[in-house]
């Protein structure tokens, strides 16, 4: 039974950790701290650091593919009869917000092992255009607007490009993609000003916002059903004060059937990639986090949990130099991926590229026909004679692309989880990424 005694509020440590955490006595006898991670990696680096001075469990059940988690009411419950609770961040755990909340005055420490790193974002805007929105039309008239707010334009000018396309869906919003970069990157631009008339085709057009008015307007003609694709160097939601963005003749708003980014007022907002245990410097941040948190439940053992980091981070650091060595000699610099791609973080740290028929890292996103086919056509052109798939994930896309062309299917491992048999059979994170080397060797040579 913990000894707790409420008799003040303390800030919980500067691991940008929420809420406050009640004093405790220290841990007598055979008492040991409870510690509650939530993925695999943090798991194991607390066995690593803790040894048997502490009593740690996994809340993630092995074998569950973390992204689409959910602690049950049983798991608040353990974790807030816990000592520490240790996640990964925000951007990887957001339901960890509302255990934070309700941890307000109470003696659990919870360390956020993303401290002191920065996360990258999901995908970084190198596009021209900063919105896209996929409509099906009939013939007519239309019409864009565009509002000033806090009584100004959010640009004088705004390159835009508007463009039939073959496909529908998320193909349609590809092949717009691919089309718009072309014309963004290249066309001679085409100047309109307010009043002006622009029509589907490969044209890149500038429109010209009239300063003298709170609103510039723009006509559109449409002569054939159909898709058609349009992209904006500026969200529209940057130009919104009340009036719609696209309107029909009769001034009814056209809605896109499609756009990106997916929500249209947070055009700004893009993911974070939240996978930073991959990265192999910033896995060494978390060490530390994670014995500040351990060392403010148990100050005890603090100089235990400290030489144990010190010897762990030590391994990490030689791996990583494994990694570094062997990525720097490779010519083929491009990890092809037929899964929802985690290891952005580490490409960076070693100047690596990628490519996955997947946007985003949510294991609903689906790949479209387009983008596999895209991946097919780059395996071939590479002669590469390896698809790397991920873990715990039906690899089917990547059967597809073997079969197309003969590939053979690689794991690369993203260490968010592991099996139960592999929980049994005494995986680590560091086996786990020590595999990645191996397979890597033989995929990127």
């Amino acid at each position: 039974m913990k000894k707790i005694i409420l008799v003040s509020l303390v800030a919980v440590l500067v691991l940008s950790l929420s809420g406050c955490a009640a004093l405790r006595a220290p841990f007598v006898g055979n008492e040991r701290p409870t510690v509650i991670t939530t993925l695999f990696p943090q798991y194991d680096f607390v066995r690593a650091i803790g040894g048997d001075r502490v009593d740690v469990s996994l809340l993630l059940p092995p074998g569950v593919e973390a992204h689409s988690f959910e602690p049950t009411p049983r798991d608040i419950a353990d974790i807030n009869r816990a000592d520490v609770f240790i996640y990964t961040g925000k951007y990887m755990e957001p339901w960890a917000a509302r255990i934070i909340d309700a941890a307000q005055g109470k003696p659990l420490i919870i360390v956020d092992a993303s401290h002191g790193v920065t996360l990258e974002l999901e995908k970084k805007h190198e596009d021209p255009y900063e919105w896209v929105g996929v409509f099906e039309l009939v013939p007519g008239q239309y019409r864009l607007s565009f509002s000033k707010v806090g009584g100004q334009y959010a640009d004088p000018t705004m390159p835009l490009v508007f463009v039939p396309v073959t496909y529908r869906g998320e193909d349609a919003l590809d092949e717009g993609k691919h089309l718009g970069k072309d014309l963004f990157a290249a066309a001679v631009p085409t100047a309109l000003r307010h009043g002006g008339k622009l029509a589907p085709g490969a044209l890149l057009y500038e429109l010209e916002f009239d300063q003298a008015r709170d609103t510039s307007t723009f006509m559109v003609e449409v002569t054939t059903a159909g898709t058609f694709v349009l992209l904006t160097a500026h969200a529209p939601s940057e130009f919104a004060a009340g009036t719609p963005f696209f309107q029909d003749a009769a001034g009814v708003e056209t809605l896109p059937v499609l756009q990106y980014p997916a929500d249209k007022d947070h055009a700004h907002e893009h993911g974070k990639d939240p996978h930073i245990w991959l990265d192999l410097i910033f896995a060494q941040q978390m060490v530390d986090n994670i014995v500040a948190g351990l060392s403010q439940a148990d100050p005890t053992n603090a100089d235990y949990y400290r030489q144990n980091a010190e010897v762990f981070k030590g391994r990490l650091q030689a791996l990583h130099e494994e990694f570094a060595t062997f990525l720097a000699t490779v010519e083929n610099r491009t990890i092809l991926y037929a899964g929802h791609f985690a290891f952005g973080h580490f490409a960076r740290r070693y100047n690596l590229a990628h490519m996955s028929p997947y946007t985003g890292f949510s294991p609903n996103a689906e790949p479209t026909p387009r983008r596999i086919a895209e991946l097919i056509e780059n395996v071939r052109k590479t002669n590469s004679q390896v698809i790397f798939y991920e873990a715990l994930v039906d690899p089917r896309v990547a059967r597809v692309i073997s079969e197309a062309t003969g590939a053979r299917m690689l794991l690369l491992h993203g260490a968010h989880n592991i099996s139960q048999e592999d929980l049994r059979g005494g995986v680590t994170f560091l086996s786990i990424m020590e595999g990645n080397l191996a397979r890597l060797r033989e995929g990127l040579r």
